[in-house]
């Protein structure tokens, strides 16, 4: 009878990368719930819609929230130019 060596506290390599695999395929799947979701708490919401700044009703993302944002400082540099050249002309 052939008597095979047992090794003790040795993990394999199929066990190894199947853990590997199963924590990957986790941090995938919550990183991408994470990541699509943008949480807002009702006086965040709150603070930006008096700032004039849009938002996404179902979803708002990063991007959306920069690119209003954007647009609100845009137009409040246009209207400190407008005063400032009219002060400029008064004079």
């Amino acid at each position: 009878m052939i008597r095979y060596k047992q090794r003790e506290g040795a993990f394999s390599l199929v066990g190894i990368l199947l853990t590997i695999a199963i924590i990957l395929f986790l941090s995938y799947l919550i990183l991408g719930i994470y990541l699509r979701q943008f949480p807002f708490s009702k006086g965040i919401k709150d603070s930006l819609s008096e700032q004039g700044i849009e938002q996404e009703k179902d979803a708002p993302s990063y991007k959306s929230i920069s690119d209003s944002t954007r647009k609100k400082i845009e137009e409040l540099d246009k209207q400190l130019f407008d005063r400032t050249r009219q002060l400029r002309d008064f004079r």
